[in-house]
């Protein structure tokens, strides 16, 4: 019970700092005028300027 919860700790500290490091990204591909590159439900490929990404605040999405 221990190791699942040192485990579910590391997890979140793990999709944390993957959050924090993707926001950074996408603030700076923003200021850039540059864009990312997205799938769709359906997997079809996209380029979404980063602008627009921040606006909707789809990145702020989490599961």
């Amino acid at each position: 019970m221990a190791n699942e919860k040192q485990y579910s700790e590391f997890a979140r500290k793990v999709l944390k700092g993957m959050q924090i490091a993707y926001e950074k990204m996408l603030h700076e591909e923003a200021l850039r005028g540059e864009s990312i590159v997205v799938a769709d439900d359906e997997g079809n490929i996209k380029h979404v300027p980063a602008k627009i990404l921040l606006e909707k605040g789809t990145h702020l999405e989490q599961s």
